[in-house]
């Protein structure tokens, strides 16, 4: 009887250790389900933060990509301004009469440089039927500083070949106002100029007249031609004038002189 008490106790000895191994297993196993829950728990945080990040800079990409710090405007009789972002590339095309909502509808210059898009624009069957009639062609340009305004005048290629053709700067101050008014940069520069010599000129009469019917009237005012810019359309495309964003005067925004201009001009 002893004997198997002593057994009986060894045994319940070997099945206690078992409990306690099996236990200790339990543990162990749950202490790394845990870590490896905490683990994926951070790997997620970190991916979606990771996403976050890529997202932001995405969205903040597409932002600039797709806002227009320049302009530039074209005005014969369709009148057109062309968005521009800050790498140069045309990101918008506003039409500003009945005309130019068609040829912004109708180009397909999105997200060319604005050089591509005004040798596209000039070049087009459209305003072709109004360059091989003679029609006058406006060039206005705002870069938002004076040395940029410059540069893209001067970047404007075709400014310097085409007959009958005018590219000057315009500030910022300006192209604001011409928008307000509802008029192209181009326009908004006659009407100041027609404005000296007939005060009740309205910004909506100016709007429905060609750069050409412009010209004309104030011609018949001042006795002398009208040069956008108040360059000379000499030949060549000799720029004359000192200022982007002149109006009529030597530096940005004066009123008296020449800003920056390119352009021939033939009678």
């Amino acid at each position: 009887m002893m004997i198997l008490n002593a057994i009986h106790n060894a045994l319940g000895g070997i099945h206690a250790e078992d409990e306690l191994k099996t236990r200790t297993k339990a543990s162990v196993a749950a202490a790394i389900e845990s870590k490896k829950r905490a683990r994926r728990r951070m790997t997620a945080a970190v991916s979606a933060a990771a996403c976050a990040v890529i997202f932001s800079a995405a969205a903040i990409g597409w932002n600039i990509y797709y806002t227009p710090v320049y302009a530039l405007g074209i005005d014969i009789n369709p009148s057109l301004e062309l968005g521009i972002n800050r790498f140069d590339i045309v990101v918008s095309v506003t039409g500003y009469n009945e005309d130019g909502i068609a040829l912004a509808e109708s180009a397909d210059i999105k997200n060319m440089s604005y050089t591509d898009a005004v040798d596209t624009l000039l070049n087009s069957d459209a305003v072709k039927e109004y360059t091989d009639g003679g029609a006058d062609v406006v060039v206005t340009v705002n870069g938002g500083s004076e040395s940029k305004t410059g540069e893209m005048v001067t970047a404007v290629e075709s400014c310097h070949s085409a007959s009958g053709m005018h590219c000057y700067g315009m500030s910022s101050e300006d192209a604001d106002e011409a928008r307000s008014l509802g008029l192209s940069m181009g326009k908004y520069g006659a009407y100041l100029e027609l404005k000296k010599y007939d005060p009740d000129i309205t910004a909506d009469e100016v709007a429905s007249m060609t750069m050409r019917d412009l010209r004309e009237r104030i011609k018949s005012y001042s006795g002398e031609d009208y040069y956008p810019g108040g360059g000379q359309g000499a030949a060549g495309g000799e720029c004359a004038g000192d200022g982007a964003g002149a109006r009529n005067g030597n530096g940005a925004g004066a009123q008296n002189g020449s800003g920056h201009h390119h352009g021939r001009h033939s009678e």
